[in-house]
């Protein structure tokens, strides 16, 4: 994320594709190495064939990220409580 805003601030043309569309357009080569993924990837943008995907504002990734963290801290809560009372049992 942070790269995609640093790069919109600067106000270059950016766009994130489809990842699970990019490895499956890369699994057809022969040869996997990273020059060629990235000669693959080249290709792809040249003739057009990626997919974009909306990129979440950085406000909303933090939220994002607060709820899961809390939502793990509720789980954990829960999974201690849970414990202490089956060993009082």
């Amino acid at each position: 994320q942070w790269l995609f805003s640093g790069l919109a601030e600067a106000g270059l043309p950016v766009i994130c594709i489809e990842t699970r569309h990019t490895k499956a357009f890369l699994e057809a080569q022969p040869n996997k190495s990273d020059p060629i993924d990235a000669r693959g990837i080249a290709q792809m943008m040249r003739v057009n064939l990626f997919r974009p995907v909306h990129v979440k504002t950085l406000t909303s990734q933090k939220r994002r990220a607060l709820l899961t963290a809390r939502k793990l801290l509720q789980d954990k809560a829960i999974a201690i409580q849970n414990d202490i009372r089956g060993l009082l049992r």
